[in-house]
C-alpha cells in the first residue's frame, strides 16, 4: 500500500486537500511524511514492471504522479515552517 493510499484510506486526494490536511502538522511530522513519500517514489522508480504499465490501466503510475505532487506541496510546507521558525528564532 502506498503512502498516499495508506494515509487517506485508499483514496487519492487533490493537492489542495492534501495541503489543508497538513496545516497543523509540526515540522517533524512534515519531514517524516516527506521521507515516506520519497521512499515510495523511489520504490516505484526502481520497479521496471510498475513503470512500464499503461497509465490508464495502472493505479501505481497514477499514485506515483500524485506522490510527486504531494512531495512538492510538502517541500513548500516545510519551507514555510522553517521560515516561520527562523523569524521567531525557534531554530
Amino acid at each position: 500500500m502506498t503512502t498516499a493510499e495508506e494515509t487517506y484510506g485508499g483514496m487519492m486526494i487533490d493537492r489542495a486537500s492534501f495541503t489543508k490536511s497538513l496545516e497543523d502538522a509540526t515540522l517533524e511530522e512534515l519531514i517524516k511524511k516527506r521521507d515516506k513519500l520519497i521512499l515510495e517514489i523511489r520504490r516505484y522508480e526502481k520497479n521496471k514492471e510498475l513503470r512500464e504499465c499503461d497509465f490508464f490501466k495502472s493505479p501505481p503510475k497514477f499514485v506515483y504522479i500524485m506522490n510527486n505532487e504531494y512531495l512538492a506541496e510538502l517541500c513548500h510546507l516545510i519551507n514555510e515552517k522553517l521560515k516561520y521558525a527562523l523569524d521567531s528564532d525557534e531554530c
